[in-house]
């Protein structure tokens, strides 16, 4: 089986809503994963996973080794398993390509005036490797989850990034690319930007 992991806080839950519905429509099996520390009461189909976020930020190898045991915790053997932002839009070309790895797949980000790397916003492996993975030794930092988990991978299997499908980074009134996610600086309109990104009719 092919299960995506979305990765939720409160505020963000109704993205993650539409999120998995795309996931869902495209063959993956897609749930909400949530820290239930965060949470009143947990939202109906989501899973839990005991990350620890504090703050903004999704930092720290304690938030990167909760992610991949959560996923663990909710997969099975020979299942290929997935971690994403609560938003990201595939194309149906690069969901059917990060559904068909034999080792890792990922992404590369690309940014107006930067060096395009290796972005660990989605994600997907082979749960085999994700086990090695989460018992790889990460050096200790407080550095993004994604990065932590993109190290552990590497050094496990490795991971492989297409060479045509970038993530890039969607403002009102573009067209999507193949990977699309909202703006990573906090300067937008991170709400209005995701139901445009979602917008089934544009």
């Amino acid at each position: 089986m092919n299960r995506a992991f979305i990765l939720s806080r409160p505020l963000d839950y109704w993205m993650a809503i539409l999120c998995a519905g795309r996931l869902n429509s495209q063959g993956w099996t897609a749930q909400i994963m949530i820290d239930l520390t965060e949470w009143q009461v947990q939202p109906l189909g989501s899973v839990c996973a005991s990350y620890n976020p504090k703050g903004r930020g999704m930092l720290g190898n304690e938030v990167a080794e909760g992610i991949m045991r959560g996923m663990l915790d909710h997969s099975q053997d020979g299942d290929l398993i997935a971690k994403f932002d609560c938003d990201i839009w595939l194309s149906d070309a690069a969901s059917e390509w990060l559904q068909s790895g034999e080792i890792a797949r990922c992404f590369k980000l690309k940014r107006p005036h930067r060096d395009d790397l290796e972005w660990g916003g989605c994600w997907a492996a082979k749960r085999e490797q994700v086990v090695n993975a989460l018992a790889f030794e990460n050096r200790k930092c407080r550095c993004p989850e994604s990065v932590l988990n993109l190290i552990a991978l590497q050094n496990t299997g490795g991971f492989e990034m297409h060479d045509s499908f970038f993530a890039t980074e969607y403002f009102i009134g573009d067209k999507r690319s193949d990977v699309s996610t909202t703006p990573i600086t906090r300067k937008y309109p991170r709400m209005e930007i995701a139901v445009a990104l979602f917008d089934t009719l544009t």
